[in-house]
């Protein structure tokens, strides 16, 4: 079931399955291997890079985190 108030980790893997991109035009977009993407989706990537998150949050829902950025 959704989460009542999800993470940036999580919104941004909702992002990354629905966002229409091959692995291979995921990969070469954000500039991560295909072996980072599978682990960010099945969570076996436990602390990812946060500054990387932000940017893949940012480029697939063109939103930017902070107000005073825009």
């Amino acid at each position: 079931h959704p989460m009542k108030h999800p993470s940036l980790k999580y919104r941004t893997m909702e992002l990354v399955r629905s966002c229409g991109l091959s692995d291979r035009e995921f990969s070469r977009q954000f500039g991560v291997s295909l072996a980072w993407r599978r682990c960010f989706l099945d969570g076996s990537t436990k602390s990812p890079n946060v500054d990387l998150i932000q940017r893949i949050y940012e480029g697939l829902s063109g939103q930017s985190l902070f107000k005073d950025a825009e």
